[in-house]
């Protein structure tokens, strides 16, 4: 089997001279073909390696590569269940963004005009990101200890 850090280094790689070859040589029609099976490979490898950043700080380790296998081996078996899971997460978030950007950016154009707009609106979506990215992180840190189980000296010290 494939080692998951060279799969991983393959696809990030290997997918962008694949979409973009094609169109470059004058073959537009077979990016439009590979496009969504090269997107769908891109959006398996994130989710497979998602847990990395909970494992370096979980574990200690300071190895990526032994971090990404390790995320690997916990995302085993629960890919889709994370996919829907990240759609889940990911829906609101932009919905969210977009209105909040909107809203903002109407207040932003009667106060300051087109660049009110840009500045206002941008800032409430960055702030929204913020939030999201700080809700994320806690997230995947709740699923790694859920994927991984607790250390049994946590559970020996608790009883």
């Amino acid at each position: 089997m494939i080692s998951p850090v060279v799969w991983d280094m393959a696809v990030v790689g290997v997918v962008p001279v694949l979409l973009i070859a094609p169109t470059k040589a004058g073959a537009p029609i077979v990016s439009l073909v590979t496009g969504p099976l090269l997107l769908a490979l891109m959006i398996y490898a994130s989710i497979k390696i998602s847990l990395a950043p909970a494992v370096i700080v979980a574990e200690s380790t300071t190895n990526p590569l032994t971090a990404i296998q390790r995320s690997w081996k916990l995302t085993k078996g629960n890919s889709l269940r994370l996919l829907l899971f990240y759609a889940l997460l990911l829906i609101p978030d932009v919905v969210i963004a977009a209105l909040a950007e909107g809203l903002f950016g109407m207040i932003g154009s009667v106060v300051g005009g087109a660049q009110g707009q840009l500045f206002v609106g941008g800032a409430a979506s960055s702030l929204v990101g913020a939030v999201g990215g700080a809700v994320v992180a806690a997230i995947i840190a709740a699923l790694y200890e859920q994927l991984a189980g607790r250390a049994e000296s946590d559970l020996t010290r608790t009883f």
